[in-house]
């Protein structure tokens, strides 16, 4: 079975953003169509967990131990 395919328009709703110029950029940093132009849930979700970060505190608080390991 295909998949569900998302528009710009799907894409400027998904990620709240009025700009479609913004939404064809962002479409076409994840695995797309071209003509039309197209992206896969999939590969909205894989773009997403390569460009979420963990928690500030977690990353200040590892920033810390390796800190700590660096001076021992």
């Amino acid at each position: 079975m295909i998949e569900p395919l998302l528009t710009v328009r799907d894409v400027c709703e998904l990620f709240r953003v009025k700009d479609q110029r913004t939404a064809r950029k962002l479409m076409r940093e994840m695995e797309h169509t071209e003509k039309p132009l197209l992206v896969t849930e999939r590969a909205v979700k894989a773009w997403l967990s390569k460009k979420t970060l963990p928690p500030e505190s977690e990353t200040r608080q590892a920033i810390r131990k390796g800190a700590k390991h660096g001076r021992t």
